[in-house]
């Protein structure tokens, strides 16, 4: 109310009250919301209060002098970036940028009796501010910087200098905007050719550490790294501490280059690596066709699954291994590890071929060739244990017949492994023999299963595995954490009934999701792709094909692009089903949506 009141004369009473600690967060915030500058007076009231001993108080404060537009206010603002009150820090930094305290902050950087906090806290204003005297400024202190740990503060923030956010054009997104940051649609500004020379001559004369830290931020703001990845590439050989930094940048990259790749083994097999440069290791290695990278993702698996390592590392890691886009490649390295039964190596083996025998979509050759190694297994009496063991690992019951039959076996271990294996698949003997009779999805017309599935009720359970048995796992995700592939599954049963949940399966170019519809792509080279868009950003298009696999292609190589009117999803995913289990898979996406 006081400040609706003539100017001067509410300027009068809320300075006044400005002064009083029990109204004075809102004194003051009534003096900054006039959108004038404020004045000599409002301002010699405001300061003092950054000094209180009210957190709100002195947020408040540096939130007006930010308002009040006048750069002069920038050096009282400045202690406040080492304030105790992490919110009152963080407006402290967001005030400085407002009024864009160049100069302010590069005199705290170059401070040496600044705290830690103050000098951190002015560049991370500096690396918001995308000033050429902001640039100018971090360049020249690095030029001169010769201490390891404040030359590592300079080069985060020009790294962060880097880019600018594009502006929206109407074209560069898809349905599935690239959200990795710091920017939706990084591009170069005026600055930027001088920010990569600076970086580009301070890793050429780095050591070993600094290499390591330019190597990190370079992956982190999404700086194509160019010859800096091929030079910590070669400098690795001899330089082992730059390892890590390798493996987190390839970690998140596109694509892993070959001559980084006996480094990743090193890194995720050597026993002094940390819990999470070995996941790391794993997530990248992963991406690769090669037999060696998988042998070693196969040593280092089991010690990575043990690991409670930062950002759920070991999670990712073995969502990259079970996801891994070219692992219709490898099948020779799983048929090959199998039979030697050497502990867990050898049990995660089992379980890809498992896996990539049960598989609908993907490599017929891959899928044939696991089956064959499985079959051969099973006349073994230790193999037959083992696959019997990997299956109940990885929740795989696609041979349950051959497990239920397990349990009269005569070997002892046999028969203790298909009884467990048989326990936790939850698979009931009985029911099984019964549904080996009774007719498949596939013999049945889709009116007449539209119309009992929406009585059948199944055990979600069972759906769950059948969900992994059948293929669905390859394009969908049910977990928000996970990264989006096909549509995303866990809350449909919010959008479809019943009834339309096992039509969309049944008939699934019927009804597309908004965003999935399948693109035909023409390259100027020739060949020719079909999928769906998984992540489209300024520069290059992410493709998920019918095989699960994904494909980056750069926009400048697309001579044509079309939407088609069929799904990528085949028909006939659930043909081999029989009623029950085809309740059981919907009663498992119905049950994701109450979780």
């Amino acid at each position: 109310a006081l400040a609706q009141r003539p100017k001067a004369e509410a300027e009068t009473a809320l300075v006044r009250l400005a002064g009083d600690p029990v109204i004075a967060p809102w004194a003051i915030r009534a003096l900054a919301d006039d959108a004038r500058p404020l004045g000599a007076e409002p301002v010699r009231a405001i300061v003092p209060a950054l000094k209180s001993s009210d957190p709100r108080t002195r947020k408040e404060a540096a939130v007006a002098l930010a308002r009040g537009g006048d750069a002069r206010s920038a050096a009282v603002i400045v202690p406040l970036l080492a304030d105790a009150d992490l919110v009152v820090a963080h407006t402290a930094v967001q005030s400085l940028i407002r009024l864009k305290a160049v100069d302010v902050c590069l005199k705290a950087v170059d401070d040496t009796d600044a705290s830690q906090a103050v000098r951190g806290g002015a560049l991370r204003v500096l690396q918001n501010l995308h000033e050429p005297g902001a640039v100018a400024g971090l360049l020249a202190r690095l030029d001169r910087e010769t201490d390891a740990e404040r030359r590592a503060g300079l080069l985060t923030a020009l790294c962060r200098l880097h880019s600018v956010d594009g502006p929206w054009k109407g074209d560069s997104w898809g349905t599935r905007p690239d959200t990795r940051g710091p920017y939706y649609q990084p591009e170069a500004w005026s600055e930027t050719p001088k920010i990569v020379s600076a970086l580009k001559a301070a890793l050429d004369k780095a050591d070993a550490k600094e290499a390591a830290h330019i190597g990190r931020e370079l992956a982190r703001h999404r700086i194509p790294a160019g010859d800096a990845m091929d030079k910590m590439i070669a400098r690795a050989a001899t330089e082992p501490s730059l390892l890590p930094a390798i493996a987190a940048q390839l970690a998140n990259a596109e694509s892993v280059p070959v001559n980084a790749i006996p480094l990743l083994v090193l890194t995720a097999t050597a026993d002094a690596t940390s819990d999470a440069i070995r996941a790391q290791a794993v997530i990248a290695l992963a991406k690769t066709d090669s037999a060696d990278a998988w042998r070693a993702v196969l040593t280092a698996l089991p010690r990575v699954r043990k690991t409670t390592s930062e950002n759920n590392l070991s999670e990712k890691a073995q969502s990259a291994v079970d996801n891994a886009p070219k692992l219709d490649q490898v099948h020779a390295v799983f048929e090959e590890v199998a039979p030697k039964l050497d502990g867990e190596t050898s049990l995660i083996a089992e379980g890809m071929l498992l896996k990539l025998a049960s598989r609908k979509v993907g490599s017929p050759e891959a899928r044939e060739a696991a089956s064959r190694s499985l079959d051969t297994g099973w006349t073994d009496t230790k193999r037959r244990a083992q696959i019997l063991r990997a299956a109940a690992q990885v929740g795989d019951a696609s041979r349950a017949a051959q497990f239920v039959a397990a349990l009269d076996d005569a070997d002892a271990d046999v028969a203790k492994a298909a009884k467990e294996t048989v326990r936790r698949l939850k698979i009931d003997p009985e029911k099984l023999r019964a549904e080996a009779k009774a007719p498949h999805i596939g013999d049945l017309g889709i009116p007449a299963v539209l119309d009992a599935v929406v009585q059948t009720r199944g055990d979600a359970g069972r759906g769950a595995q059948l969900f992994t048995q059948v293929g669905c796992n390859g394009c969908h995700t049910v977990k928000a954490d996970e990264p989006l592939k096909g549509p995303f599954l866990g809350t449909i049963a919010t959008v479809y009934k019943r009834r339309e949940l096992a039509e969309a399966v049944l008939v699934p170019s019927k009804t597309i999701a908004q965003g999935f519809v399948a693109n035909h792509f023409e390259l100027k080279d020739g060949t020719e792709v079909d999928g769906f868009v998984v992540r489209e950003a300024a520069d290059a298009v992410t493709i998920r094909t019918i095989t699960a696999q994904e494909q980056t292609v750069s926009v400048a190589q697309i001579a044509k692009r079309e939407k088609q009117e069929r799904s990528l999803m085949p028909e006939g995913l659930a043909a081999g089903l029989t009623m029950k289990e085809f309740a059981s898979l919907l009663d498992y996406l119905e049950s994701l949506s109450k979780k």
